[in-house]
C-alpha cells in the first residue's frame, strides 16, 4: 500500500479521535475516553507486534514480547501523556491542544538524535526551527 495513503489515513483517524476526545471531555466522560484511548493503544501495539512477526499469532511468544521492558515503558509514558492530554482538553480548546502534537514530533526528532544517535540534516534543523517558531507565534495569540 502507498505510504502517503497510509499517512493520510493515519491523520484522518487521529483527527477523528481528537474530536471524539474533546466531545467526551466536554460531556464529562473522561474515564470512558481514557479507557477507549488506552484500549486503542494496546490494540495498536498488538497489531504492530503481529506485523513485525506474524508467527507470534500462532505461538506463546507474544506473551513474552508483551513482557518486554520497552513495551512497559511505552505503556507507562503513553498513559501519563494521555492523562495530561485529557487534563489539558478539559482546560483549553482543541485548537490549542492540537498545537502540542508538532512539539512532540520535534522533541522525538531531537531525542532520537541524542539517545538513538539518528542524524539530523541541516535542512531538517531548519524545518524544526521554523515549525517551533510557527507554534510559538500561534500559541502566543491563543485565547482560552
Amino acid at each position: 500500500m502507498n505510504s502517503l495513503f497510509i499517512a493520510i489515513l493515519c491523520v484522518i483517524f487521529i483527527t477523528l479521535g481528537s474530536l471524539y476526545d474533546k466531545k467526551a471531555v466536554n460531556d464529562n466522560h473522561y474515564l470512558v475516553a481514557f479507557l477507549v484511548r488506552t484500549l486503542y493503544i494496546l490494540l495498536l501495539i498488538l497489531i504492530f507486534l503481529l506485523l513485525i512477526n506474524p508467527s507470534l499469532l500462532y505461538s506463546k511468544d507474544i506473551f513474552n514480547a508483551l513482557k518486554h521492558k520497552n513495551l512497559i515503558l511505552l505503556s507507562l509514558f503513553t498513559s501519563i501523556g494521555m492523562l495530561l492530554y485529557y487534563y489539558l482538553l478539559s482546560k483549553y480548546n482543541l485548537y490549542f491542544i492540537t498545537l502540542l502534537f508538532p512539539i512532540t514530533m520535534i522533541m522525538t526528532i531531537i531525542l532520537a538524535n541524542i539517545i538513538l544517535k539518528e542524524p539530523i540534516q541541516k535542512f531538517q534543523w531548519f524545518g524544526i526551527i521554523i515549525t517551533f517558531i510557527g507554534i510559538i507565534i500561534t500559541v502566543a495569540n491563543e485565547k482560552k
